[in-house]
């Protein structure tokens, strides 16, 4: 995907040159995103896992603080059991990613953390199948490199949530 150049967002500067190769055209960002998933059941337990990958590369032009390019990565790995079969289940997570913050503004930028890992519990319960799911979830996430110091912050979230299929 080419998208925009976030130069004006990134720098809060209205005039800023969007037009850094002299092309007479607004400057792209290309955008390359990759993912790999796989998914596993069998007998009550499952297992599924994710990696995803994203390249901004701003071609010729230095658009980013970095240089020309920046990568971001990110994976979770969720292992479930149904300890009562098809009724309830319980799931283990662990996630981590580099959120790109792409088209950020300078003030979000200095909150936006260079990276996030998450470990979460999941209870499921399922009273007809799929049809009707209540979820209960808690995670501890870290994020960190979140400027000024302390570099981290920790938030312990709790999410509940019902899902009524018909």
């Amino acid at each position: 995907n080419l998208v925009p150049t976030d130069i004006v967002a990134r720098t809060g500067d209205p005039d800023a040159n969007t037009d850094q190769d002299g092309d007479g055209s607004l400057d792209n960002v290309e955008q390359t995103s990759a993912a790999l998933e796989a998914t596993s059941h069998w007998r009550g337990a499952s297992l599924q896992f994710e990696y995803h990958r994203r390249l901004h590369n701003a071609g010729a032009v230095a658009l980013f603080d970095t240089g020309q390019k920046q990568i971001h990565r990110g994976a979770h790995v969720q292992a479930g059991y149904f300890v009562i079969p098809a009724r309830f289940e319980a799931a283990f997570r662990a996630a981590f990613s580099e959120p790109p913050g792409y088209g950020l503004t300078a003030d979000e930028r200095a909150q936006h953390p260079d990276d996030v890992r998450e470990l979460a519990l999941v209870l499921s319960y399922l009273r007809y199948g799929h049809h009707l799911k209540l979820q209960g979830e808690y995670a501890h996430v870290l994020s960190e490199g979140i400027p000024p110091p302390p570099s981290e912050r920790t938030e312990h979230r709790i999410r509940l949530q019902l899902q009524v299929d018909f």
